[in-house]
């Protein structure tokens, strides 16, 4: 035990800190990681021609049709 009751610890001596920074560096690096990447992959030619999708995703919904709204 410590027998000085106003010690202080020294802020690169708290474990669950290192384990924040680290966490902070991997989502950081795997941000970076990420843009890299994606900078490689051209979105499709067809996705903004009509401006109805975005990286696939259509924009607005279709209507439903009879068969499905009877179920």
């Amino acid at each position: 035990m410590d027998n000085h009751p106003h010690s202080e610890t020294r802020w690169y001596r708290v474990p669950l800190l290192w384990l924040g920074i680290a966490i902070l560096l991997a989502s950081l690096a795997g941000s970076v990681h990420l843009i890299v990447v994606s900078q490689a992959y051209q979105a499709p030619d067809n996705a903004t021609d009509e401006g109805q999708s975005f990286r696939g995703v259509p924009l607005t919904r279709e209507p439903r049709s009879d068969m499905e709204s009877e179920q």
